[in-house]
């Protein structure tokens, strides 16, 4: 099993706290969020965890170090997940392997159920009202 973990965005609607610190690496106890994500999908028994760099790269690396391997996304400025998660294809193919944005607290517990999960697509979902600017999808009918 693989994971690829999205960490190249800037977090610019936290501005103020991440423009000198990617949102990944911010502080969670006493570790970052990154870091406790990378722990959780090694304990689960994900033995191949690429990481996706863009905003603050070297910061990012040498926070996790040999941890995981590296994709850079040097377009991040203007591009977004979509184009992170196309520059891993080549090491995702034919595999199984969990998406994860670098950014988000995922509890071992949760992880341990998606790789349990026996059909060939799974998403969590937490079921909440959004509001403008955290989560906008918009779906046409063709």
């Amino acid at each position: 099993m693989k994971a690829i973990i999205l960490a190249a965005g800037m977090g610019r609607r936290l501005r103020d706290i991440t423009l000198n610190t990617p949102k990944p690496l911010l502080k969670i106890a006493d570790t970052t969020i990154i870091h406790y994500l990378v722990s959780c999908l090694k304990e689960i028994g994900v033995n191949e965890i690429y990481v996706v760099t863009g905003f603050k790269s070297k910061m990012v690396r040498s926070k996790l170090g040999k941890l995981v391997k590296y994709i850079h996304n040097k377009k991040y400025k203007t591009t977004n997940s979509i184009y992170s998660l196309y520059l891993s294809k080549k090491y995702l193919q034919n595999s199984d392997f969990i998406l994860a944005n670098g950014d988000i607290l995922l509890s071992k517990a949760c992880l341990s159920k998606v790789i349990k999960f026996k059909s060939s697509t799974c998403f969590g979902i937490k079921r909440k009202k959004y509001f403008n600017g955290e989560m906008n999808i918009t779906l046409k009918n063709n």
